[in-house]
C-alpha cells in the first residue's frame, strides 16, 4: 500500500515539475528567465489562473485552447506533464518507493526531458543546461563515493566515460563535417559522468541503434530523407538514461525473482 501511495505522489509531483520543464523548453533557447514573468498564453499574453496551471487537467477542459483569446495551446504541454508525471511514477515504482536513488534518478529524468524537448524543437543543447547539471552530478558523484569508502577508481572511471563518450562523438563531428552538433559531445562529456566506463559505450551504442531505427522509419514513412536534420539529443537522452537505470544493482534481484 505504500508503495502504491508514493508512485501516486510520484505521478503528481512529476505531472507539476513536468509544468516548470514546460516553460524550460520554451523560454531557454529564446534567453529569457524561467522564472519571471508568470505563465501566460503566448498569443494574448494573459497571465494564466491557478486553475489553469493544473496539469493536464486544465488543457482537456480548455480543449486546448486559451480562455481569453481562444488561441490553440500546443500540446507539447500536456505530453511533457504526463510523461513526466509517468517516468518519475515508473522509477518509484522500479526503486520501491520515494528515495535518494528515486529522487537521483528523477532528476537526471527532469534534465533530459528538457535537453530532449529543446533539440527536439530548436535542433541545439544549451550549454546552460549541461553547466546546470553538472553540480548535481558532482553530488550524485560524491554520495556513490562516500558509499564504497571513498574509493578513487569511482571517480577515475566516471572520467574515463566522459571522456570516452565526448571523444567518440567529436570524432563523428569532426569526420562528417558537423554532421552531429558540439552540444552532443558536451551532453556524452557530462552525462558520461554518471555512467562511467564501459556504460558510455552502452548507452552510445543504444543510442545509435535507436536512431538508426527511428531514422529508417522515417524515411520508409517517407517523414524524412536522408538530408533531414534530425536531433541526435532525444537518442542520447533515451540511451543514457537506459544504461543509467540497468547498470542499478536492483536488476540482479529482479532478475532472480524473476526466475525463481
Amino acid at each position: 500500500m505504500d508503495t502504491m501511495f508514493d508512485i501516486g505522489v510520484a505521478f503528481f509531483f512529476g505531472a507539476i515539475l513536468g509544468s516548470f520543464l514546460n516553460v524550460c523548453i520554451c523560454r531557454i533557447p529564446r534567453g529569457e528567465s524561467i522564472l519571471f514573468p508568470r505563465s501566460h498564453c503566448v498569443s494574448c499574453g494573459r497571465l494564466l489562473s491557478p486553475a489553469e496551471l493544473i496539469p493536464i487537467a486544465s488543457y482537456l477542459l480548455q480543449r486546448g485552447r486559451c480562455r481569453g483569446c481562444g488561441a490553440d495551446v500546443s500540446w507539447q504541454y500536456p505530453l511533457v506533464e504526463g510523461f513526466t508525471g509517468l517516468a518519475f511514477a515508473a522509477l518509484s515504482a522500479f526503486y520501491g518507493g520515494l528515495s535518494l536513488d528515486w529522487a537521483a534518478a528523477s532528476v537526471l529524468a527532469a534534465f533530459l526531458i528538457v535537453i530532449a524537448g529543446i533539440d527536439i524543437e530548436h535542433k541545439i543543447i544549451p550549454n546552460i543546461l549541461l553547466l546546470a547539471a553538472l553540480p548535481f552530478i558532482a553530488l550524485w558523484l560524491g554520495w556513490k563515493v562516500s558509499g564504497t569508502g571513498g574509493d578513487v577508481h569511482l571517480i577515475l572511471n566516471s572520467l574515463l566515460g566522459a571522456v570516452f563518450g565526448a571523444a567518440m562523438l567529436f570524432a563523428v563531428f569532426w569526420f562528417s563535417n558537423g554532421g552531429l552538433g558540439l552540444g552532443d559531445v558536451k551532453f556524452a562529456f557530462v552525462f558520461g559522468l554518471m555512467l562511467g566506463w564501459p556504460g558510455a559505450l552502452w548507452a552510445l551504442t543504444l543510442a545509435a541503434l535507436i536512431g538508426s531505427i527511428a531514422g529508417i522509419a522515417g524515411m520508409v514513412a517517407g517523414k524524412w530523407t536522408r538530408k533531414t536534420e534530425v536531433p541526435f539529443g532525444p537518442f542520447l537522452a533515451i540511451g543514457y538514461f537506459a544504461v543509467f537505470l540497468l547498470l542499478d544493482s536492483r536488476w540482479s534481484e529482479i532478475i532472480r525473482r524473476f526466475l525463481e
